[in-house]
């Protein structure tokens, strides 16, 4: 099959307009040829795909160039409504002030983890908690846990996380800072996402103990909070703990 009929194929065609779609992650407007240059797609088909995409907003034009459009975020709300991002994030930001460190929530997408909110210092340089940011799972410690509590069978250090209760990173995937990452869950008990918090600072073993009883104590408020949208209720779900870091 020649590469113009696979263009035409339906999930040939899916594919390279996410292709597209998925360059924009590291910079904000791109032009045919440098989309061309990091899909490995012909120009003709990134120049043909992107008009397409700008028909259904998915795409939107800057000058000759092109940037994402206004359906994506119109879908990505759906997808995580604001309902539940206004009613999380009142507790995200008590869990950040309590511990003094950034707050981030994580999904799974394939072997991919995305920061999908996040409650972040006012001078925070942390790379890993930002809104939408996507790396490896084995590159982010709220991977790792997302990992290990839906695996079907367990590795060792899978099983030392699910033991545990969550997972660590003493600066290794940033220096000079320790994540703490525990898994959040639904009524059901099935692991949905994963709670993680960034400290600017590398703990010791009894900040570190006390630290991760935090992250867990807000992990389950966070499980009642997506299980209704009553502010009286949530309210009562607060928990009780004392700050961990000093400020």
């Amino acid at each position: 099959m020649n590469a113009n009929a696979e263009d035409y194929e339906p999930v040939g065609l899916v594919t390279r307009a996410f292709e597209i779609l998925g360059a924009f992650r590291s910079q904000p407007v791109l032009g045919v040829s440098e989309l061309a240059r990091r899909t490995g797609l012909p120009r003709t088909t990134v120049h043909r795909l992107a008009n397409q995409l700008v028909e259904v907003g998915a795409l939107g034009r800057v000058s000759t160039r092109f940037r994402l459009g206004p359906t994506l975020f119109e879908l990505g709300n759906l997808h995580y409504p604001p309902k539940i991002r206004e009613t999380l994030q009142p507790f995200m930001e008590d869990l950040r002030d309590l511990t003094g460190g950034d707050v981030g929530l994580l999904e799974k997408v394939g072997t991919d983890v995305i920061v999908i909110q996040a409650a972040r210092l006012r001078q925070s340089n942390s790379t890993l908690i930002r809104l939408g940011e996507r790396r490896h799972y084995e590159k982010c410690v709220g991977g790792r846990v997302l990992v290990a509590f839906t695996a079907s069978r367990p590795n060792a250090k899978q099983r030392k996380i699910i033991v545990d209760g969550f997972a660590v990173d003493h600066g290794v995937a940033e220096q000079g800072r320790t994540a703490c990452a525990v898994p959040v869950r639904n009524r059901q008990n099935r692991v949905l996402g994963s709670l993680m918090v960034s400290s600017p600072t590398i703990l010791a073993d009894a900040e570190l103990e006390r630290f991760s009883h935090t992250v867990h104590s807000f992990a389950r408020t966070i499980t009642l909070a997506g299980q209704t949208a009553q502010v009286e209720f949530l309210a009562q779900a607060r928990p009780k703990i004392q700050p961990v870091l000093e400020p």
